[in-house]
């Protein structure tokens, strides 16, 4: 019985430090840091929207939340400004079921983003997918009296960096190149940088 005792007094604290770090675990991402040249060449459009509405639904036994957003600027790409696009993100709630997804874009009806985002394969045009996850949303900040600037989304988590090939030149991050700059001097680099990167 002293033996148990003892087992027991020392189990317990075990099991509280187990399920305190699983609980730490769970609520962390971490996703590889994407550079600024592939972010831009894996997107077939970059835009400033402003999300209008949302639904989620079921799709391949997860939910993934549809956004419909009205595009205010084009940088580059096929789309026109004036124009509305869904846009797919991963979580959502359906009924009494939600799922969150750490590390995913989060749009936000009535607040401005920059996305870099991509068509989706078999769903009709108009319907794309955010690059990269919450590393292809930039939200837009206006200051009093300053231009509007755009930050890193604070859903990404922690990034790890990208493993380069030692043939491939490293690049900047995307999250680098974009937070804290406005709008307009990033706008001038997607556009220096797009035919660039979509001739390979």
């Amino acid at each position: 019985m002293v033996r148990f005792s003892r087992m027991l007094r020392w189990l317990v604290p075990a099991c509280a430090l187990f399920v305190g770090l699983s609980v730490a675990d769970a609520r962390a991402s971490v996703s590889i840091a994407v550079s600024w040249e592939g972010l831009l060449h894996e997107s077939s459009a970059a835009v400033l929207v402003v999300p209008l509405e949302g639904q989620s639904v079921w799709e391949n036994e997860r939910i993934y939340t549809y956004t419909r957003v009205r595009v205010d600027r084009v940088l580059a790409g096929g789309l026109t400004a004036g124009d509305q696009a869904w846009v797919r993100t991963m979580g959502g709630v359906v009924g009494q079921t939600g799922q969150l997804v750490e590390g995913e874009a989060v749009l936000t009806r009535g607040e401005a983003s920059l996305l870099f985002v991509h068509s989706i394969p078999g769903r009709p045009a108009g319907t794309f997918d955010v690059t990269a996850r919450g590393q292809g949303q930039f939200p837009v900040v206006v200051d009093d009296g300053s231009p509007p600037r755009l930050v890193r989304s604070n859903t990404i988590g922690a990034l790890v960096p990208p493993r380069v090939l030692k043939a491939l030149p490293s690049g900047p991050l995307a999250a680098d190149v974009v937070h804290g700059r406005a709008v307009d001097d990033v706008a001038r680099d997607v556009l220096t940088a797009w035919s660039r990167t979509h001739t390979r």
